[in-house]
């Protein structure tokens, strides 16, 4: 099974406009986010993953 892997934090507002456009550049690649474990509220932590033809 493919691993997520940590690619940076950014402001959950940010989130669906940072992985649209790093979906342009990266079209194999999946992008989702989990609740930063830093100090800074409203931060998430961005993880990519490349897309497969088989459920994960």
């Amino acid at each position: 099974m493919d691993k997520w892997k940590y690619l940076k934090e950014v402001k959950k507002e940010k989130f669906e406009e940072f992985c649209k456009n790093y979906r342009e550049k990266h079209p194999k690649q999946l992008c989702g986010y989990a609740t930063a474990t830093s100090n800074n509220p409203g931060m998430v932590a961005i993880y990519t993953k490349e897309k497969t033809s088989k459920p994960t």
